[in-house]
């Protein structure tokens, strides 16, 4: 059989008949404080996507991250920065809502985390309102979104996990811990 090649936005990419794409979807449920965020606190400490790599050190791409939010205030819009690590360091020692003033990892802990990237979640675009139950956004269509052919991260070698802090970049009030859940669908590479 013949090779397709897809071209999207000048990036082409050739899939040979004898690979088969597959991945997985990755859910996290933060601990979260049940009160007020302000703009540009961190929403909670690190949280590790458990086997974002098919392999050891291998190759992921992110292709879409959904945000559900299940409380009475989720009517509101909300933006989200995702930073991507290959380690495991907190953006913050502890979460403090509506005080924390923003991240407060050191210079040291910058580069020991190994940053892979990072996405903004825009909500003016891409966002359903559930009404009072809640509401949910997805980062793949709109005119905000940046990551129209997902996000390639490596996993450190000797792992599989990634590791992602999580910035409000708007405003929230949350109900209670446990009213926010993550959902990353991640397509293997190798």
């Amino acid at each position: 059989m013949s090779d397709l090649t897809i071209t999207t936005a000048g990036v082409s990419e050739s899939i040979s008949s004898d690979k088969q794409r597959w991945g997985t979807s990755i859910r996290i449920r933060p601990t979260i404080s049940g009160t007020a965020y302000d703009a540009e606190d961190v929403l909670c400490l690190t949280q590790t996507l458990s086997g974002f790599g098919r392999i050891q050190g291998g190759y992921s791409r992110i292709t879409n991250i959904t945000t559900i939010r299940s409380d009475a205030s989720a009517v509101e819009n909300i933006d989200y920065s995702f930073i991507f690590m290959g380690v495991d360091k907190d953006l913050i020692a502890a979460i403090s809502p509506g005080s924390s003033g923003g991240s407060a990892i050191s210079p040291a802990d910058i580069k020991a985390a190994k940053i892979k990237g990072m996405y903004k979640q825009d909500s003016s675009d891409n966002s359903a309102d559930l009404g009072t139950n809640g509401a949910v956004q997805s980062g793949v269509a709109g005119a905000n979104i940046t990551m129209p052919q997902g996000l390639t991260m490596k996993c450190e070698e000797g792992s599989r996990d990634l590791y992602v802090g999580v910035i409000l970049e708007s405003a929230a009030d949350y109900v209670a811990d446990g009213d926010l859940e993550f959902v990353f669908d991640v397509e293997y590479l190798d």
